[in-house]
């Protein structure tokens, strides 16, 4: 896309013409919330993330993030299995019914065949088994963001 503006100068016309250069990164901008009762996880996490331009909000469990879901919309969720209160697929089933178009990553140690077949029928975009890298699971954000 491109922008003209048309500038008298000394009584002089002149079309300046300004082409629009979409951001290179276009993760840069867009809101994670990552949901993990391991808050040194979480700390690790979001320190890489912002690194690559985003924003993250936290939640300890599920319950906490529906909460802060209700007052504030997110463009991905990083969400571990295992957690108290509310696990990862009560959270994602919630998702899919209230913010249906977010995309999610489900994190997990505990990452059995039932839980695997489970989120992939509810849509989860990537399942990554703990322990991870946090390489590998910024990739996997950025693949996302490229794709949506």
């Amino acid at each position: 896309m491109t922008n003209e503006l048309l500038l008298n100068i000394f009584n002089r016309d002149y079309l300046v013409r300004k082409r629009e250069t979409k951001s290179q990164n276009p993760s840069v901008g867009k809101i994670v919330m990552i949901v993990d009762d391991d808050k040194d996880f979480r700390f690790l996490l979001r320190d890489r993330l912002v690194r690559l331009g985003l924003t993250c909000v936290e939640a300890e469990n599920g319950e906490v993030a529906k909460n802060q879901l209700n007052k504030k919309d997110v463009d991905l969720v990083i969400t571990d299995y295992r957690m108290p209160k509310m696990n990862g697929l009560e959270l994602i089933d919630w998702l899919q019914h209230t913010h249906r178009y977010v995309p999610i990553i489900l994190v997990s140690g505990d990452l059995s065949v039932p839980i695997r077949n489970k989120a992939k029928h509810v849509g989860v975009y990537a399942i990554v088994e703990k322990p991870c890298s946090l390489s590998e699971l910024s990739t996997k954000v950025q693949e996302i963001f490229n794709e949506f």
